[in-house]
């Protein structure tokens, strides 16, 4: 298919036409799911519940604790713990979940000939 003139104009309107269409569709879309679903399967919230049965355990023990040795080995674990907590419960670390950007149109919009 050679170019011309003519069917320039008419692929830069059916261009013009999808993207103002595909921009339609973006801002029809539902809000983005969040990071952290309520559907928590049953296995999973066993693994919560057990994982903060164990910090409250060492969190007892921490008190108890004269020594300094245990003192530092049942902190290690209680940090352990928080941190299976949080990969068990779905939640990113810090700075770790960003937000999609908007994308911004680079070329100036074409009105068809």
């Amino acid at each position: 298919m050679r170019f011309s003139a003519a069917n320039a104009r008419e692929m830069a309107a059916r261009s013009l036409a999808k993207r103002k269409a595909n921009e339609a569709a973006r801002a029809i879309q539902p809000a983005p799911i969040p990071l952290i679903s309520d559907a928590v399967s049953e296995y999973e919230s066993g693994q919560v519940a057990q994982v903060r049965a164990h910090i409250k355990r060492t969190d007892e023990w921490l008190n108890r604790t004269k020594d300094a040795q245990d003192y530092e080995r049942l902190a290690r674990s209680r940090g352990l713990f928080a941190e299976q907590e949080r990969i068990a419960r779905g939640k990113p670390l810090p700075g770790q979940y960003r937000p999609e950007k908007q994308r911004v149109m680079k070329r100036p919009e074409v009105e068809p000939l």
